[in-house]
Parts: structure tokens; C-alpha cells; sequence
């Protein structure tokens, strides 16, 4: 079986004021992190595979994804976020 690469994107949109981080297993973007600036409390949207289909993901993998989303977050927005 082919192994699967999770990673990390920091983006912006035109409709929002905020950064946020996109979580992807390969292409599909499976979550989204974003980080309050003024509690500096991060928040993780989970997005439901297609089609009723499952993911097993190795859970050390995705807590270092999210860790990395946080510590990219947190870093762009400068202590303030802390």
C-alpha cells in the first residue's frame, strides 16, 4: 500500500481578515486549523471524506501536522498570539 503524505499550507482569503492553515493528506485537504489572535486558542475543522469513505491516519503524523499548523500560525501573527 502506498504511503500517504500529510502536510501544511498557510493561507488567506479575500473574504476573510485571518490566516489559517490547510491540512492535506497528499491533494485533499482533510483540515483546517485556525488560531484566534486575541486568546490565542486554536481551532481544528475536520472535513469528512467523500463518498462515505474512511482515513486511517498514523496519529503521530497528524499531531505533528496540527503542531506545525499551530507553530506556523503563531509565528506569522508574532507573540500577539501566545
Amino acid at each position: 500500500m502506498e504511503e500517504k503524505k500529510i502536510s501544511v499550507t498557510i493561507t488567506s482569503a479575500p473574504e476573510r481578515e485571518d490566516l489559517y492553515a490547510e491540512v492535506f493528506l497528499d491533494d485533499v485537504q482533510w483540515a483546517e486549523v485556525r488560531l484566534d489572535v486575541d486568546t490565542g486558542e486554536a481551532t481544528l475543522v475536520v472535513y469528512a471524506p467523500l463518498a462515505g469513505d474512511s482515513w486511517n491516519l498514523p496519529l503521530q503524523e497528524v499531531q505533528d501536522a496540527l503542531d506545525e499548523a499551530i507553530g506556523r500560525l503563531r509565528t506569522m501573527y508574532g507573540a500577539s498570539a501566545e
